[in-house]
């Protein structure tokens, strides 16, 4: 029999249906025809479901929460920002990682990172890692990569996460290297005046570090994954065959009439195929799909009535020249004008990883629950 859980581990029991949107997908993993989230005329079918969901919604919205605080940062009280770029790819150093050596506050485990830039220079179609390495310190370097994720980066000025692919254990008082691997010609992501740490800037695929100095980042870590009022983190991820957490997260605002507000999937399979679920249960209990043939841990953790699909990319956000480059899906779900202030929609992405042994080699990530803003 199906294993279901709620959301608080308790068994339950329940059914969902799906209704398939099949839109085309560009190189990058973009949806091209994604459904648009109107959600004010629902079928009849649906109206009871979505009655209630409504009301849910409302009670959420009204007690929001706030992005929570990073458990690490520098530099991150203001918007101010180098009048700068950096490294143009018009120049051959495309990518290049700017690594800031900074010494742990206190002991955490860190599960996302972010800063503070813009790609207006780049055009708003540009991507990038975020990293952390540990520390060379006889030779002032960084060492080795512990953890990474990817994100889109766009026109509007703001904080820029990712989650990262597994857990770090930050100890206090140890250094580590704070490495963002960027495109070129964006934002230089440095506050004049800040607090000044060392940095080493690296370009190409194999960083030599070859650029000695420092910097002031506007940097942030969360001992959480990317969250904020209106987007909130649920269930859990199951790793991929390289035992990644592939995870599902937004850096935007789901406005009402917000025609590019993207959902994100990070540290997937690159080529993979994936598919977002979106359901409006709230409640919708957790189910292991271990018993259909998925990998152990995979769960389904929502009703999914809208699905759509797109592609894995690499490109110059996962570093193709990598071993193991970074997988990252996006997919635009344009909001309507006339979409319902308040209600919630819960989305989930699944996608295939070939190097899993189980009957059916596919991963699911964790969910977010957004909530449609005025």
């Amino acid at each position: 029999m199906a294993a279901y859980r709620n959301r608080y581990g308790e068994p339950e029991f329940g059914t969902s249906k799906v209704v398939k949107v099949e839109p085309t997908a560009d190189t990058h993993g973009v949806a091209t025809n994604p459904p648009s989230l109107a959600f004010p005329h629902p079928q009849k079918e649906d109206f009871a479901m979505l009655a209630k969901t409504c009301a849910l919604a409302l009670a959420v919205c009204s007690s929001a929460l706030a992005q929570t605080p990073p458990c690490e940062s520098r530099n991150d009280s203001n918007t101010n920002i180098s009048g700068a770029l950096t490294a143009s790819p018009f120049v051959g150093l495309n990518p290049s990682r700017y690594a800031y050596q900074f010494a742990a506050s206190a002991t955490n485990v860190v599960e996302a990172a972010a800063i503070f830039t813009d790609a207006l220079a780049a055009g708003g179609n540009r991507y990038m890692r975020i990293e952390i390495w540990d520390s060379d310190d006889p030779n002032q370097l960084p060492n080795n990569i512990l953890a990474r994720g990817s994100c889109k980066l766009g026109v509007d000025r703001k904080w820029y996460g990712v989650n990262l692919d597994t857990p770090v254990i930050l100890n206090a008082g140890t250094n580590y290297w704070f490495v963002v691997n960027q495109p070129g010609f964006i934002q230089l992501f440095e506050e004049p005046g800040g607090t000044v740490l060392p940095r080493r800037i690296a370009t190409g695929s194999t960083p030599n570090w070859g650029s000695v100095g420092s910097g002031s980042p506007k940097m942030r870590l969360f001992c959480g994954r990317i969250d904020s009022a209106d987007s909130v983190p649920t269930g859990d991820a199951c790793p991929n065959s390289l035992g990644q957490l592939g995870t599902i997260f937004t850096n935007d605002v789901p406005n009402v009439g917000n025609s590019d507000f993207l959902v994100e999937g990070t540290n997937l399979p690159g080529g993979a195929s994936a598919t977002l679920l979106i359901g409006f249960d709230l409640g919708f209990p957790s189910i292991d799909l271990g018993f259909i043939g998925l990998p152990n841990g995979c769960f389904l953790h929502t009703d999914g009535i809208i699905s759509t699909t797109g592609t894995v990319g690499v490109g110059e956000v996962g570093d193709s020249g990598h071993p193991n480059p970074i997988g990252h899906v996006e997919f635009n779900l344009p909001i309507s004008p006339n979409a319902a202030v308040g209600l919630t929609f819960e989305a989930q992405i699944f996608a295939t990883d070939a190097g899993q042994v189980a009957p059916i080699p596919l991963i699911a990530t964790n969910s977010i629950q957004v909530t449609i803003a005025p």
